[in-house]
């Protein structure tokens, strides 16, 4: 389940699109997704904010408008769903439901990767910090589940 705004706003490309128009901006992202549902077969439903809740598809990509979209996306998140969102409390809410959080850059990176051939099966790679090996263990298992998207 994808952040829309959130995504769109965290995505130069997508933030570019959006100047044009809210509707240009949402248009892309579709696109985009619909294209990354083609090749990967995941389920994806976007949300976005609007007026009331109401639903469409585009090329397997589901389309939602939700007076709230974070509160839409935390109701419906759960075990074995990935969230996409850079926003923390949507991020945190959702996996205290069981669904796993994905950052809307990463998101984004892992999808372009998708997009041009290059997606490969690697781990997560720490930075120059040193990460205690609990602390390892954790991000190679987020890793491997979104290693999957």
């Amino acid at each position: 389940m994808v952040d829309g705004y959130n995504l769109i706003r965290a995505v130069p490309e997508l933030a570019g699109q959006e100047k044009r128009s809210l509707q240009d901006g949402r248009d892309y992202l579709v696109r985009e997704l619909a294209s990354y549902v083609a090749r990967k077969k995941h389920a994806v439903t976007v949300v976005f904010d609007g007026p009331a809740v109401s639903h469409q598809s585009f090329a397997g990509v589901k389309t939602v408008y939700a007076p709230s979209a974070d509160s839409y996306i935390i109701d419906h998140a759960g075990p074995g769903m990935v969230v996409v969102s850079s926003d923390v409390w949507v991020a945190e809410e959702s996996e205290r439901k069981g669904a796993t959080a994905c950052a809307s850059d990463y998101f984004w990176h892992r999808l372009t990767l998708v997009r041009s051939g290059q997606a490969g099966t690697g781990r997560a790679r720490t930075g120059p910090q040193r990460l205690s090996r609990a602390e390892r263990r954790a991000i190679n298992r987020r890793a491997a589940l979104l290693d999957q998207l």
